[in-house]
């Protein structure tokens, strides 16, 4: 069964374990500082990319393994109200 948000043994194995090793690398020689860690994940490409779909890459790259674009991820009504209600 995929899982998107459980590393542990029930977990699907990540597609991208270099890039978490290189996270967690950086993290630990920042000195642990989240706010340094959050500002490089969101000024990063791969963040800022768009979920527009191309069909050049699609048909090399379906299930988005590579990822070539942000994964579209619709949210339920329910998640929404308890966003909002949370804020």
């Amino acid at each position: 069964m995929r899982t998107v948000d459980d590393f542990g043994v029930m977990g699907e194995r990540p597609s991208h374990p270099h890039l978490l090793d290189y996270l967690a690398g950086r993290f630990v020689e920042e000195g642990w500082a989240l706010k340094w860690q959050i500002r490089n994940i969101v000024l990063s490409q791969t963040y800022r990319m768009s979920s527009r779909p191309d069909p050049g890459f699609d048909g090399i790259d379906p299930a988005n393994q590579l990822l070539h674009r942000m994964p579209i991820r619709r949210l339920s009504a329910e998640a929404i109200r308890d966003s909002i209600l949370a804020v």
